[in-house]
């Protein structure tokens, strides 16, 4: 027989082939004999460590010198702060474009989502986007709005969300005037890792305003990211949105392909 006290926060050990046990509210009893070492009599856990943002900041540049002398910056970040049953998620670019000294491209966007959880699959949501656009005469378009999603996928590789919701989307023209109002959110979200060192994602919005369903604005984006050496990974982006109201003078839809170089943090 061997034996373990545990006294004031310590406990004796004895070398056996059998131990009995027997735990009290302040100590532990094992019976035994020959005192050998000494240890801890019970191991402290620890507190799960606070959550940290977690993000990527790319750069991409482009410089041609030929018929048409192209200068391109763009600069992205995104970041994301993941709690027990709620998410922040933050998503900004600035996107510069001249050719032969004669801008063609200079848009900037931040877009914020909240979400948190109401039930297994259900969440709420909260969200903004903003956006000013140079060349098709947008001086601020302003989306603020909120609803409910649902999670049809949940895996480790694979997710799909729906989400639907209410808006107030206002737009600024650099050409003078404004329009505002209410309108519906409709939209979906899907992400794949492709392998473990790459992901995939697909989004779309809907934004129908309601006192005219012809009057509506629709974005969405496709996204491949391919971690790199440490903490550098490629980002290939393609942004595309269409307005079915534009600025007087302007294009309906955009589109935009994007290939940066970022580091993750």
């Amino acid at each position: 027989m061997y034996k373990l006290v545990s006294t004031a926060g310590l406990v004796t050990m004895a070398a056996s082939l059998s131990l009995s046990a027997c735990a009290l509210p302040d100590h532990i009893t094992l019976s035994g004999t020959e005192s050998l070492l000494k240890m801890p009599a019970a191991v402290r856990l620890e507190d799960p460590p606070p959550p940290k943002w977690h993000g990527t900041i790319g750069l991409g540049l482009d410089f041609a010198r030929s018929a048409v002398n192209t200068d391109s910056i763009k600069l992205l970040a995104n970041a994301n702060y993941k709690m027990k049953k709620s998410l922040i998620a933050l998503d900004a670019a600035y996107l510069s474009t001249r050719q032969n000294g004669a801008s063609t491209e200079e848009t900037t966007f931040f877009n914020g989502d909240y979400n948190f959880d109401t039930g297994e699959k259900t969440y709420g949501f909260g969200n903004f986007r903003i956006r000013k656009d140079r060349i098709n005469a947008i001086d601020l378009r302003t989306i603020v709005g909120g609803g409910l999603g649902y999670r049809w996928i949940k895996s480790a590789d694979t997710t799909f969300n729906t989400e639907a919701g209410l808006t107030y989307r206002r737009e600024a023209y650099t050409t003078g005037g404004n329009k505002s109002g209410i309108s519906g959110q409709a939209g979906y979200l899907y992400t794949r890792r492709v392998s473990k060192t790459a992901n995939f994602r697909h989004d779309l919005t809907y934004y129908p305003k309601l006192s005219n369903l012809n009057d509506y604005y629709a974005v969405t984006n496709l996204i491949f990211d391919q971690a790199l050496s440490g903490s550098l990974t490629l980002s290939a982006r393609i942004l595309m949105d269409y307005s079915s109201t534009p600025a007087p003078g302007a294009q309906r839809s955009t589109s935009r392909y994007i290939l940066s170089i970022g580091t993750k943090f």
